[in-house]
């Protein structure tokens, strides 16, 4: 075989459409086959982004319990869905470093670059106005955000994200960012079958997490601010199945 020039494509500069963005509305112009401006009207902005469908895009293969993925401005974000179940948690307090294995409700874990999020909640959400919770687990901001620390998280992608929630569960917990009573109540559990779900605060739903939307979590405020336990509830009675016996009763009877 032998090699030939290819012919030489010259660059086409000539507009047909163009799209104006605005702070509250989508313009389109039509050019003619000069590139002269002939027509401009407002048009719906998910018309647009439709219309670039024809181009495809691909996820690839995503982890098993993908709740939802979505690309915006070049970043991802991704959710995936852990079960409730017991995690051995390395909680450390000072020089003493406990292990504490624990029944934790269902997570929704979110990571969009190496930053990542964690939300608890009663069942998995099959709907956008399902709702999530706080997690009950320390170094974890009310809005769900993770402080990562040391933890060296990958950037997010859908063959990194199962790895990145593997790391924080295995990580060493601290006091950071939780009231006393998230520690006692993880003391509690520490050995017993299942997560008191009536302890979880809702702090917002989980459309408002896929769209990175701010939460509204003034009801999952630090803990020293609220009542230890939810309706005065003791926690014995959840992790024990009864409540502490009443001395005063048994002298009545």
């Amino acid at each position: 075989m032998r090699k030939t020039n290819a012919p030489t494509l010259e660059r086409d500069d000539v507009p047909r459409v163009t799209i104006t963005l605005t702070d509250e509305t989508c313009w389109l112009t039509r050019h003619d086959r000069c590139g002269a401006p002939a027509a401009t009207y407002p048009v719906d902005a998910a018309s647009i982004a439709n219309a670039f469908n024809q181009f495809g895009a691909c996820t690839g293969l995503l982890a098993p319990e993908t709740l939802f993925w979505r690309s915006r401005g070049g970043q991802l974000r991704i959710g995936i869905w852990i079960e409730p179940r017991k995690h051995t948690i390395h909680l450390r307090t000072g020089a003493r470093l406990d292990d504490l294995l624990v029944p934790l409700p269902g997570c929704v874990f979110v990571g969009s670059g190496t930053h990542y999020q964690i939300f608890a909640a009663t069942q998995r959400p099959v709907k956008d106005t399902d709702p999530v919770c706080q997690c009950p687990l320390p170094n974890v901001y009310p809005d769900g955000h993770i402080c990562a620390g040391s933890v060296p998280f990958p950037k997010c992608a859908p063959g990194t994200i199962g790895a990145a929630a593997a790391m924080f569960f295995e990580s060493e917990f601290n006091h950071d960012l939780a009231g006393q009573a998230t520690i006692e109540l993880l003391k509690i559990l520490h050995g017993q079958r299942t997560f008191p779900l009536d302890q979880l605060r809702r702090v917002g739903t989980i459309g408002e997490v896929m769209a990175d939307r701010r939460l509204d979590y003034r009801a999952a405020d630090d803990d020293d601010n609220h009542e230890p336990y939810v309706d005065g509830i003791d926690p014995y009675e959840y992790a024990y199945g009864e409540m502490e016996p009443d001395d005063d009763d048994d002298e009545d009877e």
